[in-house]
């Protein structure tokens, strides 16, 4: 998402080529829709960009929370 991010403000700049992706990222961003290039690689949800991201950056604190602390009680193995 950095990545495509920055790209995209380059060719806004004029500083890059505006590629077909990022044409469509743009158009997307601007209808509030998450672009084509980022569902490809992300998880399936109909929500718009705002709600979308809102979820992700929920998603990603969860395993944050797995990664750094124990899992939680609920997805332990029993022994």
């Amino acid at each position: 998402m950095k990545e495509s991010m920055l790209n995209l403000k380059d060719a806004i700049k004029g500083i890059a080529l505006m590629s077909n992706d990022l044409e469509k990222m743009y158009n997307g961003l601007l209808i509030n829709q998450v672009p084509p290039n980022w569902t490809k690689l992300s998880f399936l949800s109909l929500k718009p960009l705002g709600s979308w991201f809102d979820d992700l950056v929920s998603r990603v604190d969860y395993l944050r929370i797995w990664l750094t602390n124990e899992f939680p009680i609920a997805h332990r193995i029993a022994v």
